[in-house]
């Protein structure tokens, strides 16, 4: 019975197969003198395939306490779609050939997540597996909307009334909502027309949005900040924008993906950095390419 290491621990290949069948078939590890070597996720995978055996009992466990169950689940759904993987840093990347790698990102339920992770650190894919075991993968990619609704500079008095604002005077018309001859406002239009477009995070980034010729309305029903249409002619809102703080818990970014996902929208998450609107869309995906 051949055999092989990985690290410290000791294991032998079942069924009669030698070490150059289990490199040519899995596309995984190495030979070293006479031993296979293989790392920790790559022999995981060779044991629950009942491909190889420990020589000591305590090494399975071992080898999982290495690689973490998560992170482990998101490398065999890869191995088994017949991708090269590999672990490095803290990030998995996967090919299929001479292309260029695909990265991915294992986040836990109630991880937390920077915003500066989102841009600085940008990776294809997140992968999260509940407690129950069932994954779910998220696309992730920078964007920059453009929308088609041609903006001129607005400035009009605002007007407070029964704890509400409303626009006073001739109000371009994707401002406000009609209400008995008067325009009511939300706090974020009010700001904007008001010149006071730096007031918050959320008014810097509404604001942002509107001179790159969105138009934005509320996004309180679906539990962002904002929906946003990309022209006067889209019927529905194409995205969902939230402005996120600059750490979020992870189990709420999943969910806002989760509610745009419902109703076919982009969630998109916001943020200032280094002092300039950055985007980020996730989207939820049924399967990695």
């Amino acid at each position: 019975m051949e055999q092989g290491i990985c690290g410290s621990h000791v294991f032998f290949i079942e069924d009669g197969k030698s070490k150059n069948y289990i490199i040519g078939k899995y596309k995984i590890g190495y030979l070293s003198g006479d031993n296979l070597i293989l790392d920790p996720y790559e022999c995981l995978y060779l044991y629950f395939k009942g491909r190889i055996s420990f020589q000591n009992s305590d090494s399975f466990r071992d080898l999982f306490d290495t690689v973490t169950f998560d992170r482990y689940v998101a490398y065999e759904i890869l191995k088994n779609k017949g991708y090269r993987v590999k672990e490095d840093s803290g990030l998995i990347y996967f090919r299929k050939g001479t292309e260029k790698p695909l990265s991915l990102r294992v986040m836990r339920e109630y991880d937390r997540i920077q915003f500066s992770d989102l841009v600085e650190n940008p990776v294809d894919y997140y992968f999260t597996v509940d407690e129950e075991g069932d994954p779910t993968v998220y696309s992730s990619q920078e964007i920059f909307p453009a929308g088609r609704n041609l903006v001129s500079p607005v400035s009009a008095p605002v007007v407070r009334m029964g704890g509400r604002s409303f626009g006073a005077g001739d109000l371009e018309w994707w401002i406000g909502t009609a209400f008995h001859g008067f325009r009511l406002l939300t706090e974020n239009e009010a700001n904007y027309i008001s010149g006071n477009h730096s007031a918050s995070q959320v008014d810097m980034v509404y604001s942002d949005l509107v001179g790159r010729g969105c138009i934005v309305k509320t996004g309180f029903k679906y539990g962002a900040n904002f929906r946003v249409y990309l022209g006067r002619d889209s019927q529905h809102a194409e995205y969902l924008v939230s402005v996120m703080p600059e750490e979020e818990r992870w189990y709420s970014i999943s969910r806002g993906v989760r509610v745009a996902s419902s109703v076919r929208k982009t969630m998109i998450y916001a943020s200032i950095y280094k002092n300039e609107v950055r985007y980020v869309a996730l989207k939820r995906v049924k399967d990695i390419i």
